[in-house]
């Protein structure tokens, strides 16, 4: 749930911060990057449950990194573009 709930947000910032001409291209390298993201953390799950004969390792990684990416969103500063009637 983590992971999907970021598609929509990450595809309208990639759109606003470099236009729809470049969206295709660079939303297929951040899709890309999130698949990587995903087979570690699916890999990285199964060492947990291996070494510790538990999944809570991976669910307390998943909480830090959701916490960190939170943080992260916060620097983000989108700049409103002045519309053509206000000039």
């Amino acid at each position: 749930m983590t992971g999907v709930a970021t598609v929509a947000p990450t595809s309208g910032l990639v759109n606003k911060l470099f236009g729809p001409l470049r969206l295709a291209t660079l939303f297929g390298l951040v899709y890309l990057v999130h698949q990587i993201g995903a087979f570690c953390s699916a890999w990285v799950g199964g060492l947990c449950l291996r070494y510790t004969g538990s999944y809570s390792g991976i669910w307390y990684a998943d909480i830090a990194l959701c916490l960190l990416a939170g943080l992260a969103c916060l620097s983000i500063r989108e700049h409103q573009n002045p519309s053509p009637e206000a000039a």
